[in-house]
């Protein structure tokens, strides 16, 4: 019986070290090392307020789900608060996803040459971005993975205990973001128009639900206790800064971020889930793709919430090709199986640019240009003015300058104002995060906001006193509160986002009423 269990140990180790998983290990293991090596321009106005969050987490305070600002704590514990560090947390997630989408293929039936194209389509895909940049997309695209592989186990064995591992994904995606939600939404709808609607039945699945439930009763209690903040949030985002997309163009950000080379395949992929009888068994993810693709456009959600959803129609277009290729003569098949993942990567490689912050900034503003795609090539996912860089790179520029104008500018203060100075009162969570990140550094009092998770954290832990300097987006803005505001300076920055350019900052003195009282009513 010993030797039986070894040599079942032995085969198993046998068939971890095949082709197929050094293929996958290798294309993952390149993820991360791509994101480790790649040049930074610098911290997004995101990442300084999760690392910000992830030193301030209290569940007091759940405007921002904790389980992003928890990994983010562990890995700065670890490896500190550089770029370097930020990103290699997002791009282990990243590394993670990709591992379990070429594992879908290979569930699916692929063989070696579909799950290796299946893992460079991931590796270019829309969650490129996202290994250069630490947000809690990251997370959710990992946990939205992780479901859509435990669902993919589930329709192929018909093993109902499948669905705790979809319970336990789902639950913590909705620890995390809760766009999530809409996942939830069409397993339920989708689910109930397909075969497998039989699955209803099982136990397995409504303690799924429960798990996925209780991680988010927490919020829901936190939220009732707060008059419901993030409906109105969500509302105000949605109406007044979120980019409402016509369909021609929702559609070309699914092309164009997702990756043009993409396109054939997860098509490929879509149209064989959709109306081929040998998929008929996983038709779910068709329909699955379809709803979720009209409810985020109807909500006017952003375009990349579906990103992770393109794992599956990637596989499957992977596979599809894959059986295309070996339908061909000797000859023809072996030049294709070569060839094919060289092109494949060299054409990516014409949006990296766009994607990644791999050339200079003023090397790629004329690269944007040369390929007469400008600023933004046409994606837009809110409603701020760009200027010559795109929103994801511009949000990367001025934040640490930003800080040193404000230490200069206190550093001129008068001794007595500087001894009544309560703080640096800010617009929006990005200058308060930067900031606070770099108070340290430049000697420069706490930041405070009345911005989304940053008007929780004030009001529970800040002293309020009679003396500020701010920087508004209007100085229409700070006459209710005080009675003197003077402008002390300007801040400006060839390359970050226009409305933080050329900004007025202000020393406001003498409140007009308790300041505290008046934090309830700017809320934002």
């Amino acid at each position: 019986m010993e030797n039986t269990i070894h040599q079942s140990v032995k085969q198993r180790w046998k068939d971890y070290l095949s082709g197929d998983y050094v293929i996958i290990t290798a294309i993952a293991f390149f993820k991360l090392l791509l994101h480790l090596v790649n040049p930074e321009y610098g911290y997004h106005r995101d990442e300084l307020f999760y690392l910000i969050i992830s030193d301030n987490l209290s569940f007091n305070n759940l405007d921002m789900l904790p389980l992003t600002p928890l990994y983010l704590k562990l890995v700065t514990t670890l490896l500190g608060t550089s770029l370097k560090a930020l990103h290699f947390a997002s791009a282990l997630t990243g590394a993670v996803a990709l591992v379990f989408t070429c594992l879908i293929t290979r569930q699916l039936g692929g063989k070696t040459f579909s799950i290796a194209l299946t893992g460079l389509c991931s590796l270019f895909s829309g969650s490129l971005i996202f290994g250069a940049l630490f947000t809690y997309d990251s997370l959710e695209f990992l946990c939205v993975t992780c479901a859509l592989y435990f669902l993919i186990l589930l329709f192929k064995f018909d093993k109902p205990v499948y669905w705790i591992g979809i319970g336990i994904a789902l639950g913590l995606g909705l620890l995390n973001k809760l766009t999530i939600l809409f996942f939830c939404l069409s397993i339920t709808v989708v689910l109930l128009s397909v075969s497998q609607r039989k699955q209803f039945r099982n136990k397995e699945l409504w303690i799924a639900g429960g798990i996925a439930f209780l991680s988010l009763l927490p919020f829901i209690l936190w939220q009732s206790n707060n008059n419901w903040y993030f409906m109105g949030w969500a509302g105000s985002y949605t109406s007044t800064i979120s980019y409402a997309s016509s369909l021609p163009e929702f559609i070309w950000n699914q092309i164009l971020p997702n990756n043009v080379v993409n396109l054939p395949i997860w098509i490929t992929g879509l149209i064989l889930l959709l109306f081929s009888k040998k998929w008929n068994q996983y038709r779910f993810f068709g329909l699955n793709y379809l709803f979720l693709f009209l409810i985020i456009f109807l909500m006017g959600g952003k375009f990349y919430f579906l990103t992770p959803y393109y794992t599956v129609l990637l596989a499957v277009g992977s596979i599809g090709v894959e059986s295309a290729v070996n339908r061909l003569k000797s000859p023809a098949r072996k030049l294709f199986q070569r060839t094919l993942p060289v092109v494949y990567v060299l054409l990516s490689c014409i949006t990296v640019p766009m994607m990644l912050p791999v050339l200079p900034v003023d090397l790629f503003i004329k690269y944007s240009q040369l390929m007469g795609m400008g600023a933004d090539a046409g994606v837009r996912y809110e409603n701020n003015q760009i200027n010559q860089l795109p929103q994801h790179f511009a949000d990367r520029f001025g934040w640490e300058e930003l800080a040193k104008k404000i230490a200069d500018l206190v550093n001129d203060l008068s001794f007595k104002d500087r001894e009544q100075l309560g703080g640096i009162l800010c617009s929006n969570y990005g200058e308060a995060s930067a900031i606070n990140f770099f108070r340290k550094k430049h000697d420069i009092p706490e930041a405070i906001s009345a911005h989304g998770w940053y008007y929780f954290h004030t009001k529970q832990t800040h002293k309020f006193k009679d003396c500020y300097i701010a920087i508004p987006n209007d100085v229409r803005e700070l006459e209710p509160g005080f009675e003197q505001v003077d402008s002390i300076g300007i801040f400006t920055n060839l390359f970050c986002m226009p409305y933080e350019s050329n900004k007025k900052i202000y020393l406001c003195k003498k409140p007009r009423t308790d300041l505290k009282a008046l934090w309830d009513t700017i809320k934002h």
